[in-house]
């Protein structure tokens, strides 16, 4: 429904299920209106903005049958929605009435209602798996009768899908180290020099071409002999002389998320009605080894949103209604690698690097041309966990035909985070260490898969990170009046004033350029040079001030031209968060 409001722009893959993504706020934040940046849009769950840090992603989404109602707000909107680049979503949770109601659902889909893959049918093969049910139920009523009801939704959303891919893999001649029968597209052998032979001819140095092409098995590479072993037999021809695309896969990807809302209301008094929602929507996903490997180097990934509200409404008068609304969310988002707690030593590797890297998994190889065996989904690794308070209140007061409504609000944003995709090392093999000129390379000789063999590595990274928590604060006030000067002529007059103070980390683990700051050899040289790191520390925590001019007036007017004629226009200045994000 967003995506049909006018002025919107879906991105990506916007919508879908919201704890499928591996970041906070997933595919929801993908949109943007009239030109606004995408994911600075608010998204409200019954009046609270229980957004998570980077930038305004949503921390829960109710399921559809527990929707009571779904509002779209655009420029020009009250003075009481900042922190926007353009729309207001806002979700309300059904609730219970007098009469005992509910539901029951199910959306079914599966590969007997779809067509193969284009690419499959030509390599013949079978459609992929796909298998996908979406069922829940709901049920609202009452506890006490005028008094307190009740209403619940309970939904689960499973999927296995199966993603074909083609790609290419060595030869059983090419595992060997024998490359005879390793041809350019043109139908040339591609010939494979070694490293360590080297002859230097009128200044040019090259190196010599392994005897029939062929690299002794002596000279293997202790940790690429058992590497190599992983690479899975071919399944197709691929193509002509090169072998490419010689390897059909479709694993399956194994979803299963668990999603829960309630939601209940009272009635105080004639005056006070109160009401609370917590909801919690949570996925467990794993995959199949594409390769079939026994040691499965997908990730598995588990995401938990929860979210709870409490709302209270009192009706002084006609004319002056109070709101006060409090909620809290937290998002945990966690990838870790299935082969974690591998141990490195028996692919050969020393044990002096099991001690030096920060966890324990299986390392990535990526020759050049072939299926990479293991990768960042098996060398890294992501835990999140994020929070988000939101309180605010309100006063309507209805004076004339002037509709004036003023009030506060305050958020803490936090960010805890550990995040790396290479605390395993991964390497990198091209054709120049087995190429017969280094210096200039060509497709008629060097093998990336020889360079494998022969241990020579081309690039080749691993790193280590740090457990971050990070903290925002944000305070905004903000009054508006809505007067309605005629029949025919409304004006929308208001102001926010907003503080966003900056993000500080828990620990002070934190450091940024400052141009100012003394560069420590410049005491050894004895010139004063600056411009160098700055640390944070109880001082200053942080690259940046508080900024403190953060007004924006908001001013529209809706006049009714003719009899189904309505002119309308706008003008505001809205301040809207950065993505939080830490370099260290």
């Amino acid at each position: 429904l967003v995506a049909l409001s006018p002025g919107i722009r879906v991105q990506g893959t916007f919508g879908g299920r919201l704890v499928m993504s591996g970041t906070p706020g997933g595919a929801w934040m993908d949109f943007s209106f009239n030109g606004g940046i995408a994911g600075g849009n608010a998204i409200l769950v019954e009046g609270l903005a229980l957004e998570m840090a980077q930038m305004n992603a949503p921390s829960y989404i109710p399921p559809p049958d527990a929707t009571q109602e779904f509002r779209v707000s655009s420029n020009p909107f009250s003075a009481e929605n900042s922190r926007t680049s353009g729309a207001v979503v806002n979700f309300s949770i059904k609730s219970g009435t007098n009469q005992l109601h509910g539901s029951v659902y199910e959306f079914l889909r599966n590969r007997d209602l779809n067509a193969n893959d284009f690419f499959q049918n030509r390599a013949g093969n079978r459609r992929a798996p796909f298998n996908q049910n979406q069922f829940g139920a709901s049920v609202g009523g009452p506890i006490k009768r005028d008094k307190t009801f009740f209403f619940g939704n309970y939904e689960e959303y499973r999927r296995r899908i199966g993603v074909p891919a083609i790609t290419s893999v060595p030869t059983t001649l090419q595992k060997q180290g024998n490359f005879s029968q390793t041809y350019t597209g043109a139908g040339g052998l591609v010939q494979v020099a070694d490293p360590l032979a080297t002859i230097t001819t009128n200044g040019v140095t090259t190196r010599s071409v392994f005897p029939g092409n062929i690299i002794p098995a002596s000279r293997f590479s202790t940790v690429a002999g058992n590497v190599v072993k992983l690479f899975p037999d071919p399944t197709l021809t691929g193509a002509p002389f090169t072998n490419v695309n010689n390897y059909s896969t479709r694993a399956a990807t194994a979803i299963n998320e668990h999603q829960f809302v309630t939601k209940i209301d009272h009635n105080l008094s004639a005056k006070w009605r109160i009401f609370g929602t917590y909801g919690r929507d949570w996925l467990n996903q794993t995959q199949a080894d594409p390769l079939g490997l026994s040691t499965n180097l997908t990730r598995a990934v588990f995401n938990d949103h929860h979210a709870f509200t409490l709302s209270a409404t009192a009706v002084f008068s006609p004319t002056l209604i109070a709101e006060v609304h409090t909620g809290y969310a937290r998002v945990v988002v966690n990838s870790i690698p299935q082969a974690l707690g591998y141990d490195i030593t028996t692919l050969g590797f020393p044990k002096s690097l099991t001690q030096q890297t920060q966890f324990q998994s299986f390392p990535g190889f990526q020759v050049s041309g072939l299926v990479a065996i293991g990768g960042s989904a098996s060398a890294g690794e992501s835990l999140g966990a994020h929070n988000s308070w939101d309180q605010r209140g309100s006063l309507t007061w209805v004076k004339g035909s002037h509709m004036i409504k003023t009030g506060a609000d305050y958020r803490v944003q936090q960010m805890n985070q550990f995040l790396a995709n290479t605390l395993e090392p991964l390497f990198n093999f091209t054709n120049q260490m087995t190429a017969i000129n280094p210096l200039s390379l060509n497709v008629n000789s060097g093998v990336p898969l020889a360079s494998f063999l022969l241990g020579d590595v081309s690039t080749a990274s691993v790193a280590k990170s740090q457990r971050l928590a990070d903290e925002r604060r944000y305070f905004a006030t903000f009054i508006q009046d809505n007067w309605k000067i005629s029949p025919k002529l409304t004006l929308n007059i208001g102001a926010d004033y907003s503080l966003e103070f900056p993000i500080t980390e828990r620990f002070n683990r934190k450091m940024w350029f400052e141009s100012s700051a003394p560069v420590p050899a410049s005491s050894t040289v004895g010139i004063p040079i600056t411009g160098g790191f700055r640390f944070a520390d109880s001082g200053t925590r942080g690259p940046t001030d508080l900024y403190k001019k953060q007004f924006g007036p908001r001013f529209g007017l809706a006049y009714s031209a003719l009899k189904n004629t309505v002119i309308r226009s706008g003008y505001g200045i809205f301040w809207i968060p950065a993505s939080m994000s830490e370099v260290t």
